[in-house]
């Protein structure tokens, strides 16, 4: 491109080649000429140019090719790193929805070959059939049980029952009391896992109404004392010097504390000493019950809240026992007031339960439902 004054000097551009084809426009303001602009087409590049841009075409195209080639390598090597261990879980989980929990002890050794967000899930795999393995487990665990405690008072109704149609046994007002107390602890019992199944399920009913706490327990335990004498044990009560102001459903509360009473009176040996103490802060009662020994062995303390759980039948007075449900109560019970318990080694040498109730435990639900 040139351009020239109305002279034909040149302004802008440079001379075209000699022979090349040149347009020319006039260039004119307000109908006057002042100029001209002349077009010269681009020459086509000829020798070291033209083969230079061919090669630099060509080395690109290869680059490009081998590039996507590149590319499809590796995506197949990661997709295959990362889709062996996603199938080996799949076909985990698959076995796991069919009740085989011992599945992901298979998976490890394909972790390694994935990534690491593939490896968090195959470990929360591997955490979760542990879990389904353990209820299982504690499911069958818990129908043997509740099978075994319900064969007994029947076998015991049973045989007084053929006893008295094959005339063995008369009817007296003896025999009909022994049928009516295996019948009140079948009933007992079954009343009991009624309350368990209705307790894991969050709907254990509570009726909440304000009272005090320091008046109300000292009058639940003072009903043990004499009971506790008879069998050669005493009752210390260290209560709190005021009243303690709570709202709680304090039928649940008597008996959480008539369960955690009868369980040291089944198991303390005589001469022994059950202790009851409590005390409150500002939001809390921490309430203890502790007998002397014999104690629990540390590896029993954490599973004494399951149900039908016993220690050994040595520990008890005469080898009696109970059924196995009253402490798996007294936790429901503590849970359904929005507060914890725990078993330890007491100072007495037997066993201490230690429980934390709020004072409103109503309050608690009604922020965790905000």
């Amino acid at each position: 491109m040139l351009i020239r004054d109305a002279q034909g000097r040149r302004l802008v551009g440079r001379e075209p080649p000699a022979g090349a084809r040149v347009s020319v426009r006039a260039i004119k303001v307000d109908g006057v000429s002042v100029g001209s602009l002349e077009l010269t087409p681009e020459a086509q590049m000829e020798g070291v140019d033209a083969s230079f841009l061919q090669r630099q075409y060509r080395g690109l195209a290869l680059a490009a090719a081998i590039t996507i080639a590149a590319a499809l390598v590796a995506a197949v090597v990661i997709g295959g790193r990362w889709s062996r261990p996603l199938r080996a879980l799949q076909a985990v989980t698959r076995r796991i929805a069919q009740g085989d929990f011992s599945a992901p002890q298979a998976l490890p050794g394909a972790v390694h070959t994935g990534a690491v967000e593939i490896a968090l899930l195959v470990a929360d795999v591997n955490a979760m059939a542990l879990s389904l393995a353990a209820l299982e487990s504690a499911r069958r665990a818990w129908i043997a049980e509740i099978s075994h405690e319900l064969r007994t008072p029947l076998a015991v109704l049973r045989g007084e029952l053929e006893s008295i149609e094959d005339g063995a046994r008369q009817p007296t007002p003896s025999v009909i009391g022994s049928l009516r107390e295996e019948v009140m602890q079948l009933t007992r019992l079954v009343d009991d896992l009624h309350l368990l199944s209705v307790a894991d399920m969050g709907q254990m009913p509570c009726h909440m109404a304000p009272g005090d706490a320091n008046a109300a327990l000292q009058r639940m335990a003072g009903r043990f004392e004499t009971r506790a004498q008879q069998m050669g044990l005493v009752v210390d009560i260290v209560p709190c010097a005021q009243p303690i102001a709570t709202q709680w459903d304090y039928g649940r509360i008597e008996q959480l504390l008539g369960n955690l009473l009868e369980n040291s009176l089944r198991y303390t040996h005589a001469p022994g000493r059950i202790r009851i103490r409590w005390q409150a802060s500002a939001t809390a009662l921490t309430l203890t019950v502790e007998d002397s020994a014999p104690g629990v062995a540390a590896v029993h303390l954490p599973k004494l809240f399951e149900p039908l759980y016993r220690v050994d039948a040595a520990r008890g007075r005469t080898g009696q026992q109970g059924s196995g449900l009253g402490l798996s109560i007294v936790q429901a019970i503590v849970r359904a007031h929005r507060g914890s318990v725990k078993a330890s080694a007491s100072e007495l040498g037997g066993l201490a339960v230690t429980l934390v109730l709020p004072l409103q435990p109503q309050r608690l639900e009604r922020r965790k439902e905000r």
